[in-house]
């Protein structure tokens, strides 16, 4: 069924000037440049998986938070990394699902999963631009995996990011933000919240209260934090982590940033989904398997398939030290379906569950999609640079597709 709508959209409803249209709207409602490949069409997607990939999301997400497994997460978070007043569930979590083989049709795969805010902006306003752009009718598309309204999406946003303080005394906090990639999802969060985006540099901190300068030099309080700066990144520009992250400072999280340790790869040895492939972590390893083509090496905290090995030789795993090897898991290779067809040929697929958890949630939400894809050998924005590859969202049909004129 999925095929035959991309079909019907190559077909019928793709041109040069239709996209084109369509990156002019999408930089026009994030209101900054996209610099990350966007792929030619939204992906297509059955009620059925609809349901399936929110269903994993949630099972697999409410085992990774189990007494025991945030345990084990937390011995792999360094002390001069740990923030105090961690909350009892990620606010934001996103798994990632391959789309792998299984007797030539689709199923699931755990690829990973982050306890870190995603594209939460970007990704609604990319589902538009692509219905704007190509003349889809919003009438006949679910843009979430759960039945709620753009209204409803946006007011969750706003509880889980801002609560009841003034926007403006919101930070999203991040290095360097106006260099970074993924600056369209955070001018889009202004956007819609009216929070601030102030560079972690920039963040002062006065007898226990942290502080921003504004636009015309005024200093504003920050009462609340939705963290996007990771601690690698710091530590490899040379910043390091700000004196105040570990300190009891007057500040609320949104995000709490412990959890992108303890929700991370490193839990992958631990769950049992059946969605989840055999993984152990480096120093776990007894002897170095005989077939190494059958798995992936993998280091715990990086983004973007940062430092993944694809083709993992023996003397991949003998260069890593001893005392690093508890940082870096070896995962059984996915079988990724060639599924997304396209006028190159057909493209593997991963498609990420965006979940929001808040305390008083008994089960975190999933909210909306991101897709990546393409044929190259790994499916981060970095690898995908050919003709119909890149990131995008998926859309799930409710009645059978129409198509407006174009304006």
């Amino acid at each position: 069924m999925e095929i035959a709508w991309h079909q019907q959209f190559i077909g019928q409803w793709f041109s040069a000037d239709r996209r084109r249209r369509m990156l002019q709207l999408l930089e026009a409602r994030v209101g900054s440049r996209v610099e990350f490949p966007v792929f030619e069409s939204p992906v297509f997607l059955s009620q059925t998986m609809r349901q399936q990939l929110a269903q994993f999301a949630v099972e697999i997400a409410q085992e990774a938070v189990q007494p025991a497994n945030r345990e084990r997460a937390d011995q792999g978070l360094p002390s001069v990394y740990r923030v105090p007043g961690a909350t009892r569930y990620p606010l934001f979590l996103v798994i990632d699902f391959a789309i792998a083989q299984d007797n030539g049709t689709p199923a699931l795969k755990l690829v990973e999963l982050q306890g870190f805010p995603s594209l939460y902006g970007y990704q609604y306003e990319v589902a538009y631009a692509y219905m704007e752009g190509y003349g889809m009718s919003p009438d006949s598309l679910d843009v979430f995996y759960i039945d709620i309204t753009d209204e409803m999406y946006w007011d969750m946003l706003r509880q889980a990011i801002v609560r009841d303080h003034d926007p403006k005394e919101v930070a999203l906090v991040e290095l360097h933000p106006w260099e970074q990639k993924t600056l369209p999802d955070f001018t889009a969060l202004r956007k819609h919240l009216g929070i601030a985006i102030v560079d972690i540099v920039d963040v002062i901190e006065r007898s226990g209260k942290l502080y921003y300068r504004d636009s015309e030099g005024k200093l504003v309080r920050i009462r609340r934090i939705m963290n996007r700066a990771i601690v690698d990144e710091m530590e490899s520009a040379g910043v390091g982590v700000p004196s105040w992250w570990t300190k009891e400072v007057d500040v609320e999280w949104a995000g709490h940033p412990n959890w992108y340790f303890w929700m991370s790869k490193s839990l992958l040895p631990f769950l049992r989904h059946p969605a989840v492939p055999k993984t152990v972590f480096l120093s776990d390893l007894e002897e170095i398997p005989e077939d190494l083509s059958r798995y992936v090496l993998k280091p715990l905290y990086a983004f973007a398939g940062k430092g993944v090995k694809v083709n993992v030789t023996p003397e991949d795993i003998r260069a890593i030290p001893q005392q690093q090897r508890s940082h870096y898991v070896l995962q059984e290779k996915i079988a990724y379906l060639p599924w997304v067809p396209t006028p190159y040929g057909h493209n593997k697929t991963e498609i990420r569950v965006l979940l929001l958890w808040e305390e008083h949630w008994k089960t975190p939400k999933p909210l909306i999609p991101l897709v990546r894809t393409g044929r190259a050998p790994m499916l981060g924005t970095g690898y995908l640079r050919g003709p119909w590859e890149g990131a995008s969202t998926a859309l799930f049909p409710r009645v059978s597709l129409s198509v407006a004129e174009d304006q």
